[in-house]
């Protein structure tokens, strides 16, 4: 494409600031960048002969791209039951295929929360320098993780946990190794400091399913301390970077916050310098949301992880299962085979219901019921939240491609429906809201001056958020290259 071109004749042009569509208005592109909107009619051959190539949106209507603020391209998929779908492929051809899955939902910028090793920054640069085709990334690298907890105990079948875990830092109880450890990290480059805090496995889970679950009724596993936590934020702020933990236990949520908010104190030079990974499956305090509006947590639900505990999310993976062919060079077939029982096992819990009996499964990652038992109380805290004040970032912990359905992104659009945002909620949220938060200059809206990183949907999402499904996004720009064109991923 060229370095100048003209985006004419589409159905509309999102205005993020009104959040409304204009009609009759064209995109003027010019080196990656918006040069200017033109409303009002126009001749494509006039400006076809200033050297502009012109570009037919007949029908579409175009969106800023959207912004996935918590993603794992740099992960193939070994963590979840289904990973593997596309093939043993090498690790470099898996994060290609990752990115391409961004690329297909309309993702132009994504942050990566965590590799199993330290090869983000080489991603990133190969991305920059047009060796992997992608949405622009940032990397957290490396992460600080639990012994005992993932992704320690994650299968990880054909590959031995030692290649997972190698460049990760398991704690294991010394804070001062673990802070050494993070610095590394932000010196090659990583832009957030991520921490596993969870002090109970979920997955190790005895409790009921209604809700009332304590921490008691989960395994405990060794976790930082809250030492750790506010050295890492110590850290951050010196490195203008900032830390991510996940935690889905909501008593170690409130330890978290408890000691953050000692730490910020009102210390606006601080705000934003903490990220909430996940809602977790108990009830937030109103003292803990009030703490983290007031000193500016930020929160990331990730909603989409729930739905990965429901019976059409296991049984689609089986079915795909199913459908591969044998010696395809893909999975291998004793694996496949391994694959299947293990989840028809964990269908075949959810079905059953009742309380996690440790052991029942040997993959606790197969059973996912802990996570259904809190999912209704996950959509509540991001309510409260919300009214609340606090600010969230949308994100749907996934990999890019996932095995149980085609579309994570359109999942966490729906599951922020359901906690009571509208589309253009929505919209705002995947997109301007997250490029402010995130510091994106350039990002989260279609203007001048911004970078041209645009969709084009064949029907209008700020009515039907369910337009942003990947298969009703027909275009895909990324600063100023087109990388979907009529619904079809380009190569090159």
């Amino acid at each position: 494409m060229a370095n100048k071109s003209v985006l004419y004749n589409a159905a509309g042009v999102y205005n993020s600031y009104k959040r409304e569509m204009l009609s009759n208005c064209h995109v003027v592109i010019q080196d990656g960048m918006i040069e200017e909107l033109v409303r009002g009619e126009i001749n494509p051959e006039d400006y076809q002969k200033q050297g502009y190539e012109t570009v037919d949106m007949e029908g579409q209507y175009l969106f800023p791209g959207l912004i996935d603020a918590h993603a794992h391209p740099f992960l193939p998929q070994i963590f979840s039951p289904g990973f593997l779908f596309s093939g043993f492929r090498q690790w470099d051809d898996q994060v290609q295929l990752n990115l391409d899955g961004l690329v297909e939902q309309g993702v132009v910028y994504a942050q990566d929360m965590g590799s199993v090793d330290g090869r983000g920054i080489r991603y990133k640069r190969m991305i920059d320098r047009g060796e992997l085709l992608g949405p622009e990334v940032d990397t957290a690298l490396a992460t600080i993780s639990v012994k005992g907890g993932f992704p320690e105990t994650a299968p990880t079948f054909p590959w031995p946990i030692t290649k997972v875990t190698e460049g990760n830092y398991i704690f294991r109880g010394d804070t001062e190794h673990a802070l050494d450890f993070a610095r590394r990290m932000a010196d090659q480059g990583a832009n957030v400091l991520k921490v596993y805090f969870q002090s109970h496995s979920v997955t190790d889970y005895a409790g009921p399913r209604d809700g009332s679950h304590t921490i008691e009724d989960y395994r405990r596993i060794e976790t930082p301390d809250v030492d750790c936590i506010t050295g890492l934020i110590d850290i951050a702020a010196e490195r203008r970077i900032r830390v991510g933990v996940h935690s889905l236990c909501t008593e170690d949520y409130e330890t978290i916050v408890r000691a953050a908010n000692e730490r910020i104190a009102g210390d606006q030079d601080l705000y934003e310098i903490l990220r909430m990974e996940h809602s977790p499956a108990g009830r937030l305090s109103d003292d803990v949301i009030g703490m983290m509006a007031k000193n500016q947590i930020l929160f990331s639900p990730t909603l989409a992880i729930y739905m990965q505990s429901t019976q059409e999310y296991t049984q689609k993976s089986i079915d795909r299962l199913a459908a591969m062919e044998q010696g395809n060079g893909s999975l291998m077939p004793e694996a496949r085979k391994q694959l299947t029982a293990r989840l028809e096992a964990g269908l075949r819990l959810i079905e059953k219901g009742g309380k996690y009996k440790w052991g029942e499964v040997k993959a606790g990652f197969i059973d996912r019921r802990p996570l259904l038992a809190g999912y209704t109380q996950a959509t509540e805290n991001v309510k409260r939240c919300r009214q609340a004040g606090v600010k969230i970032l949308f994100g749907d912990d996934m990999y890019g491609t996932e095995q149980g359905w085609d579309n994570p992104i359109i999942v966490e659009m729906m599951e922020m429906r359901k906690a009571g945002y509208s589309p253009t909620d929505v919209i705002h949220m995947a997109t301007r809201s997250n490029a402010k938060i995130l510091g994106l200059s350039g990002l989260g809206s279609i203007e001048g001056g911004n970078k041209a990183s645009i969709l084009g949907l064949s029907s209008d999402g700020s009515q039907d958020i369910k337009a942003f499904r990947s298969d009703n996004i027909d275009t895909v720009m990324i600063k100023g290259k087109l990388r979907k064109i009529n619904g079809r991923l380009l190569k090159k």
